[in-house]
């Protein structure tokens, strides 16, 4: 099947559209009768690369997305004025809505500008969403992020046009919950417990 020609629209247009979404995420519209995202359970592979972190630490993604633990994945980069602070601000906020039963839950930000996204822009992107030591912001070469955008199905063809992608695993499994669409805090609490969410333990 033939692949439909990409729609562009002005920055402002998509400024406009980002602001007023950024407002739903805040408010963590989860409550909508005609939701505007999709929930698809897939299965995917994760590739055999090592990406940075925030603190310019190499990490196998295996081990930043494996493991016995929940995660939640998407994709992003600091420098973008629409749909990214919308995603960043509906992560934050479905941490705030779990709660303590969501303490499990690991996240995970790979930035789609490694070129600009530098461990100290990512350190301050970080900051500016309140994230904790369980939200994990990687970057790298540009040829490893196109590979993991690869195997997440996620390539859009250029950092402006990236689509809103949340991704979610349950512990070792490897079937992921594919979240398309911008949705908001209260619409990824409710797919994040989906999973098998608990407190994490004092140690």
């Amino acid at each position: 099947m033939r692949s439909q020609p990409r729609r562009y629209f002005p920055a402002s247009v998509l400024a406009l559209l980002g602001a007023l979404l950024l407002g739903r995420a805040l408010l963590g519209a989860g409550d909508s009768q005609k939701p505007s995202f999709r929930v698809t359970p897939v299965r995917y592979e994760i590739p055999t690369v090592s990406l940075v972190d925030q603190d310019g630490k190499s990490v196998p993604l295996s081990r930043a997305l494996g493991g016995p633990e929940p995660v939640g994945l998407n994709f992003f980069f600091a420098s973008c004025r629409t749909i990214c602070p919308v995603m960043s601000s509906a992560f934050a906020g479905m941490r705030e809505k779990l709660g303590k039963d969501g303490a499990s839950l690991r996240l995970v930000s790979i930035s789609i500008d490694p070129e600009q996204d530098t461990p100290e822009v990512l350190r301050t992107y970080a900051k500016r969403f309140g994230a904790g030591r369980e939200w994990t912001f990687l970057t790298g070469t540009q040829e490893q992020i196109d590979v993991v955008l690869r195997s997440f199905l996620a390539e859009s063809g250029g950092k402006f046009n990236h689509q809103p992608l949340f991704f979610f695993r349950d512990g070792a499994a490897d079937q992921w919950l594919r979240v398309d669409g911008l949705a908001g805090a209260g619409d990824l609490a409710s797919v994040a417990r989906r999973l098998h969410l608990s407190p994490r333990t004092p140690g």
